[in-house]
């Protein structure tokens, strides 16, 4: 979850990531994948930390959803999908498409939401997420009710800041 979250990277793209990909020493990781542009993503300080505590038991970062034996039959995003759902259930968080839940690739669009809410400007979002167009990226943005709560109130000429005074000043 670290890892989609904080890179906006596709589920395909975190599966098929493999060790030699991940410069931690550079903290940024390298994908190889048509979808997204080789340039090196970053890498956050928490999956920093998740990535220097996996074990390296074979070429894959995530060889946990990559069977041992031929007994599997079920591919890897189907084992990481299942992994996800079960783990949202034990969170007791609503999953799923048909419940209007979290999906994994909804991870895509809490981190960008979450990087343009911190000042990352939509370009830097677009970089990060492998987006060619504004358009595209726009799609993955949300307002979360905080922002559309001071976007009416920017309207009204107030602002949720009152200056030393109590006096309401606006934002710059």
């Amino acid at each position: 979850m670290i890892a989609g979250l904080d890179t906006l990277l596709r589920l395909g793209s975190l599966l098929s990531l493999k060790w030699e990909q991940v410069k931690l020493e550079t903290r940024t990781i390298v994908v190889l994948n048509a979808k997204v542009s080789t340039t090196p993503k970053p890498i956050s300080s928490r999956l920093y930390a998740a990535l220097k505590d996996l074990p390296r038991t074979g070429p894959y970062v995530f060889g946990q959803f990559y069977p041992t034996t031929a007994t599997g039959s079920s591919s890897p995003k189907n084992r990481a999908t299942r992994r996800f759902d079960a783990l949202c259930e034990l969170a007791q968080v609503p999953h799923g498409r048909a419940v209007n839940g979290v999906t994994i690739h909804s991870l895509r669009h809490t981190g960008a939401t979450r990087a343009l809410q911190a000042g990352a400007s939509v370009r830097t979002v677009m970089d990060l997420g492998g987006w060619t167009n504004a358009a595209t990226v726009m799609r993955y943005l949300h307002a979360s009710d905080r922002d559309v709560r001071d976007a009416a109130e920017s309207i009204a000429g107030q602002s949720r800041n009152p200056d030393v005074t109590g006096n309401a000043r606006n934002r710059p």
